[in-house]
């Protein structure tokens, strides 16, 4: 390299700008055509501001360039060069996302005001006519995907309104259920506190008058309290259930619910540590149920899986535990997208007994059940 020889480098970079007919004269003009990048990065957020400013470059580029050429500081050339095309790409995405967040006569006004700007292009009559006719199009395109949107999103609002009435729906179909339940469990108490006072004069016949007098009242009170209880009964039955008067299941049948699914090929262990005392009569109704819900839910959702049911029992509490592992084959019923009720029941029955409930996925792929009852105020 000679020593009064210009380095390539610059020689190329003096040159590039000659090669498209700009001189370093050209500069001014190449500050409203960067200002014209400016919309585009307001237009995501606040499309309104974007298009206020683009009407601005709209109404000022033409002026400038006219001002430019008349001073001689640029080109005369350059006022035949497509700046409109240039602010035509950017005003096009700002109207369409004006279009596609604004109500139709916010959108109408932006586009009858950047129109009319269009037309004040001296010397571009022409380009100003596609601009309204295609600005109009990218208007209605806009419009037409904010009506999509608007309408997937009310289908999913609807969606989400209607699983919300399933689930408060099947909350208070489980609660008329416990509440039939329970109620069957006080009635049959209540019957045998009837029979005992009306037998008890027969059964200690040394009563004095008095006592006497007190059992026959005790009778008669209870009685009428099973009456009323019956009646509520009735309400509380549909006609679907109304046939069902079998006895209440307890923690005494267990054992037969598990060997029931063992016959079905589910795999069973059980751990029980309960005590020989008795739990009251609501605590062992719904302990049964939510294993009873529980081994359902294992052998429909989880085919050929191991599952392991304990039952403990603490100083203050007793909690019900249904561990099953992964599924070994392909589930019957695809747990997606089925209401999760028989969830909703455990949770209810927990929750009426001042218990709690834990229910979710196993890190190994499978699922457990916690249920736990307190034993301290319970009747």
């Amino acid at each position: 390299m000679g020593g009064g020889a210009t380095p390539p480098g610059i020689e190329l970079s003096t040159r590039v700008p000659e090669w498209y007919g700009w001189s370093s004269s050209n500069l001014p003009v190449l500050v409203p055509a960067a200002l014209t990048g400016l919309p585009v990065l307001l237009a995501a957020r606040r499309p309104l501001v974007a298009w206020r400013l683009s009407l601005l470059l709209i109404l000022v580029t033409p002026t400038l360039n006219a001002f430019f050429a008349r001073q001689r500081i640029v080109e005369a050339r350059l006022m035949e060069m497509p700046w409109t095309w240039t602010l035509t790409a950017v005003t096009a995405l700002v109207l369409y996302r004006v279009s596609e967040r604004y109500e139709p006569p916010v959108t109408t006004a932006v586009w009858l005001l950047t129109t009319v700007a269009c037309w004040l292009y001296p010397h571009h009559q022409p380009e100003s006519v596609l601009v309204a006719i295609g600005s109009g199009g990218i208007v209605l395109l806009g419009n037409a995907v904010r009506l999509r949107r608007l309408a997937e999103s009310g289908q999913r609002e609807q969606e989400n309104r209607t699983a919300e009435e399933q689930s408060k729906s099947a909350v208070l179909e489980e609660r008329a259920r416990i509440a039939r339940e329970l109620h069957d469990v006080v009635a049959h108490h209540m019957s045998v506190l009837a029979v005992r006072a009306d037998s008890a004069p027969y059964r200690l016949s040394a009563m004095p008058a008095d006592v006497r007098e007190e059992f026959v009242d005790l009778h008669r009170t209870a009685h009428e309290g099973l009456t009323e209880m019956r009646r509520l009964l009735g309400v509380l039955r549909t006609e679907r259930d109304g046939s069902d008067t079998a006895p209440q299941p307890t923690l005494a049948q267990i054992d037969d619910l598990v060997t029931q699914y063992r016959k079905a090929g589910t795999s069973i262990t059980m751990a029980t540590t309960l005590g020989p005392e008795p739990l009251s009569a609501g605590v062992a109704l719904s302990a049964y149920r939510i294993v009873q819900e529980a081994l359902s839910n294992a052998a429909r959702h989880a085919p050929g899986a191991t599952v392991r049911v304990e039952l403990e029992r603490e100083p203050d509490l007793v909690r019900i535990q249904v561990r099953n592992t992964a599924a070994t084959a392909t589930a019957t019923e695809p747990a997606e997208g089925r209401p999760r009720h028989g969830l909703v029941g455990m949770r209810e029955r927990v929750s009426m007994l001042g218990g709690t409930l834990a229910t979710g996925p196993t890190e190994h792929g499978g699922f457990v059940v916690t249920a736990l009852f307190p034993l301290a105020g319970t009747p």
